[in-house]
């Protein structure tokens, strides 16, 4: 089993981190999570849940079925660090009885603490295909998925450079979801691009070469001045057209637009909608930071792109929407934003 994960801690390359397994149990005796009311499983076997490889634990049977919700509750413990980058690794195995849309959120005190948290979901036989992750970003992290019906774990994560002073709660929530009820695709008004100029760069932003990490263009591009606050049940539609350009880049053409989220908004869905045949891609970024908080990126052509993110109230991003080399451009697109508030 693998995290797919890009750490602070280490250097990022292009392929996955896969973390060392947790620390050989002390001495002492791990003392398990506490049970409160609201959690339909607490975490009991602290010491053997880590199933990530090398490690030989299994993922605890929590005897959950998912139906609506589901609460799971654990702690990353500060006994646990192996003296590299990992400070804890829980895994809980649970089932889906029939093909069901998912919100998966994580949530827990202190935890914005720790330099990466995050929770992965794996299914198959051996529970090792990686269905989706989140990573905990703001005051909580999100991730909206499909699962079809089958046994699956969610796998939460806590890497570090060193270990945390004290052991830190969680809380799972799983949700069943109506991703196109939350963010219906809006169709029509909305910023249109306007600022790309005549050379197709005026609003990139942002440079993504291959084998190489992101970095500000350093030029005299600006972001789309969308003028946008994105406030919780609100709903916002940027629009553009990406053109075939030859550039040293991932992208051919790159479109940048930039808002601010409310300040009780701490959750973004994003849905990049086209119909040409090409391949685009986005990515989220604080303002003025080449580090992106997410990334919707497939292999295919076809959309649209869909994801769920938490983000920090009151607070500037970039959104930047890409055509990959080779595509068939130019190609018109429509991104919808949704904001959200949730109370970890």
């Amino acid at each position: 089993m693998r995290l797919l994960l890009c750490l602070a801690v280490t250097a990022c390359g292009p392929t996955p981190n896969t973390p060392t397994p947790d620390a050989p149990p002390v001495d002492s005796p791990t003392t398990d999570s506490p049970s409160t009311g609201r959690c339909d499983y607490t975490e009991a076997s602290d010491d053997t849940n880590d199933d990530v490889p090398p490690a030989t634990g299994s993922a605890e049977q929590t005897n959950l079925t998912f139906g609506q919700r589901a609460i799971v509750c654990g702690s990353f413990a500060s006994t646990h660090f192996d003296g590299d980058i990992t400070v804890d690794i829980d895994s809980y195995r649970f089932t889906v009885a029939s093909p069901t849309d998912v919100l998966l959120r994580l949530g827990g005190a202190g935890l914005e603490t720790v330099e990466f948290v995050g929770v992965d979901i794996y299914t198959g036989a051996a529970l090792d295909q990686l269905v989706s992750t989140l990573t905990f970003y703001g005051d909580h992290g999100v991730t909206a998925t499909r699962l079809p019906a089958g046994s699956y774990s969610l796998t939460a994560f806590a890497l570090a450079s060193a270990a945390i002073p004290t052991t830190l709660a969680y809380e799972l929530q799983l949700s069943s979801d109506m991703p196109d009820t939350r963010c219906p695709s809006v169709t029509s008004g909305g910023f249109a691009e306007a600022d790309d100029g005549g050379n197709n760069a005026g609003n990139d932003m942002v440079t993504i070469p291959s084998g190489a990490p992101p970095s500000l263009t350093g030029g005299n591009d600006s972001p789309e001045a969308t003028g946008l606050s994105l406030d919780p049940d609100m709903s916002v539609r940027f629009t553009g057209e990406l053109a075939d350009v030859a550039v040293a880049d991932q992208y051919e053409d790159k479109d940048t637009f930039l808002f601010i989220t409310g300040e009780s908004t701490n959750e973004v869905a994003v849905k990049l909608e086209w119909t040409a045949a090409a391949n685009l891609d986005y990515l989220l970024f604080e303002a003025s930071s080449a580090e992106a908080n997410t990334r919707a990126i497939t292999a295919g052509n076809v959309g649209p792109e869909f994801k769920t993110v938490s983000v920090k109230p009151s607070t500037a991003y970039w959104l930047l929407v890409g055509a990959k080399v080779g595509s068939a451009l130019p190609a018109t697109y429509s991104a919808s934003l949704c904001g959200a508030a949730f109370t970890p």
